[in-house]
């Protein structure tokens, strides 16, 4: 991701672990070994969003024949473009073709056919004075679209919909907190970076100044009267304290780490391909009770792989959703869709194939909700970290014997409840929404964000 192609380049990769970003000027990303993000995951959001194919090739013998076209001009067809799923690679005017037939060799993540953002502007909010705000004073310029959505929602969605106490650390806190005399040594290292890679730093350099503006963010001291305020809304607004000294440490790193990653090599690399700087980015931080996920669950109401939107596409994994939408848990996830004129009878595309879901216990969870995810048109996700106050385990899951296959009648309900839950949310946002919830042990449903789909 640290490269720039002067021309339309298609990369032959043997492994997307789900946390890179397209570099600028690749048109397509071939996984040559069968590994690819499940489709609602957030690399393959922001992939479609620029335009970008991103495609899985099982087949060993065809993946080969398609590494050897290295150097050459090659065009990529769609041989059956009602399934999106065959994919024709030939090279050169009657070269040698290779074919990925369906449905056995290949799987493509096509994108929609829309222009990328290159037009956009990002508007710099200043802090409000405040350290954190509750729901009640969500507002545009204060906290991000992830808060202001779910505060949007209070009220208006079916009493079965639950919806997360929440409080936010808002624009600008980060900026505020380098002002504090305690930290003007670490400001000044920062802005020293900064002034570097604004002053043309390319490639690994750049990488290499990124990483190290995270670990100085990291070093940022936190004022006394912040850690105050946020207990006192936390209090406030229903959310469990962490109940140690220890344990409000690891609350304190984990927003740092959402401060931090406003300097992630993906977000920096995202944002320039759009012609925006990162030092234009605040960022909010969206504190939650971690919801007991059994299942957790992604919605695009609008269908991402034929553009239909009369039909909602749903993925669903067992345990936390960032082993769907971080592309870090290999194999696919639980797949639907359904019809908006009879979500009573969602159909499963195919069955999960991931031996491993990720879990945390009681905690509470930071979310990113910075003003370079508001962008209209501008696929922000993934961009930047929410995290856990407590680290997640990644522990082995068998889907074999989950009641989602074995049990007909629970299946099907609790997929037509997910569907419904995007219609819900799509009708009361008024456009098409990129859902993320989860399903606790006792079927209860939670939404823990929403924002526009792109």
């Amino acid at each position: 991701q640290f490269k720039t192609y002067n021309e339309p380049t298609i990369l032959v990769v043997d492994n997307i672990a789900g946390t890179e970003e397209v570099p600028e000027g690749c048109v397509a990303v071939l996984s040559a070994n069968g590994q690819c993000p499940d489709v609602l995951s957030h690399s393959a959001v922001r992939a479609r969003n620029m335009s970008v194919l991103l495609a899985a090739c099982y087949s060993p013998e065809v993946s080969a024949g398609v590494k050897q076209m290295e150097g050459q001009n090659v065009t990529i067809a769609l041989e059956d473009e009602a399934a999106g799923t065959s994919l024709r690679f030939s090279s050169g005017a009657g070269g040698p073709q290779e074919q990925a037939p369906a449905p056995a060799a290949a799987s493509a993540d096509a994108p929609a056919k829309k222009k990328s953002p290159r037009d956009l502007k990002i508007s710099v909010p200043q802090w409000p004075g405040k350290w954190v705000v509750g729901m009640d004073e969500y507002a545009p310029g204060v906290v991000g679209a992830k808060s202001r959505n779910i505060q949007g929602l209070q009220g208006k969605l079916p009493d079965w919909i639950s919806l997360p106490p929440s409080v936010t650390l808002p624009f600008g806190c980060f900026e505020q907190a380098l002002e504090a005399e305690e930290n003007a040594d670490v400001k000044k290292e920062i802005s020293a970076r900064v002034a570097q890679i604004q002053g043309g730093a390319e490639g690994s350099e750049a990488g290499r100044l990124l990483a190290e503006l995270r670990s100085l963010a990291m070093q940022v001291s936190v004022p006394k009267v912040a850690r105050e305020q946020l207990m006192q809304a936390m209090k406030t607004a229903g959310i469990p304290l962490p109940d140690s000294v220890d344990r409000w440490a690891k609350a304190v790193e984990a927003i740092k780490g959402v401060w931090a990653s406003k300097y992630n090599d993906r977000a920096y690399f995202s944002l320039r391909k759009i012609g925006l700087s990162f030092e234009d980015v605040r960022m909010a931080v969206l504190v939650q009770r971690v919801v007991p996920a059994h299942y957790a669950f992604v919605i695009h109401t609008r269908n991402p792989s034929n553009n239909d939107p009369n039909e909602i596409f749903c993925e669903l994994v067992r345990g936390l959703g960032e082993s769907l939408v971080s592309g870090e848990v290999s194999g696919s996830a639980f797949a639907f869709k359904a019809n908006k004129s009879d979500l009573d009878e969602p159909e499963v595309l195919h069955y999960a194939s991931k031996s491993e879901g990720m879990f945390v216990g009681e905690s509470l969870i930071f979310r990113s909700d910075s003003n370079g995810e508001d962008l209209e048109g501008y696929a922000g996700a993934g961009l930047y970290e929410s995290i856990t106050m407590d680290a997640t385990k990644t522990l082995p899951v068998d889907y074999l014997e989950d009641k989602l296959v074995t049990d007909v009648d629970y299946r099907q309900q609790l997929l037509a409840r997910i569907c419904k839950v995007g219609a819900a949310i799509e009708d009361t946002l008024g456009s098409a929404q990129d859902v993320e919830g989860v399903v606790e042990e006792d079927g209860s449903i939670t939404v823990v964000q929403t924002r526009p789909q792109v």
